[in-house]
């Protein structure tokens, strides 16, 4: 499918339970490179850089004049947000994202994004991914993040994947 560099948030939604992390073993062995900005990885404390490289993720140091740029809070986004985006945009990678402001400016610059949801519905799609145990996994997500994975987003997800 192409590369992806995942964010933050989406990181912490995959390693909300042992059954949702396996998921991102299969977007990076399915889907292609899953990349983890090392500034990134710092922000989320459920998961180590062995753990990434047991996953199949590979953490992407970015260079300093990327992290110059970064830390000058272009878009008025975070220094890890900003960064995502640089490295998206520099990498021609698909940026994976929940984050509204990182998906209109990656919309404002035409870096590809997709929303946390959207490699499980590919994965169900090529057959790689069971439809039951990705609805499960959307719903431990939302379960650990009920502020942002509203139960009408799983419902949406659900039907997307082909169950009622």
């Amino acid at each position: 499918m192409g590369d992806i560099l995942v964010d933050a948030n989406v990181l912490i939604d995959y390693c909300s339970s042992n059954n949702v992390r396996s998921v991102l073993r299969l977007i990076a062995h399915q889907l292609g490179p899953l990349y983890v900005p090392g500034p990134v990885l710092s922000q989320v404390h459920q998961l180590s850089k062995q753990q990434c490289a047991r996953l199949g993720l590979i953490l992407v140091e970015p260079t300093l004049e990327q992290m110059v740029q970064a830390s000058e809070r272009p878009w008025r986004l975070s220094f890890e947000d900003a960064l995502c985006v640089l490295l998206a945009r520099t990498n021609k990678w698909t940026c994976l994202t929940n984050d509204r402001r990182i998906l209109q400016v990656c919309s404002d610059l035409s870096v590809k994004t997709w929303r946390g949801f959207r490699p499980m519905i590919e994965l169900v799609r090529t057959g790689a991914l069971d439809s039951a145990r990705a609805a499960a996994a959307a719903e431990d997500i939302r379960r650990s993040n009920p502020f942002h994975i509203t139960p009408a987003i799983v419902q949406d997800f659900r039907r997307q994947i082909g169950l009622p």
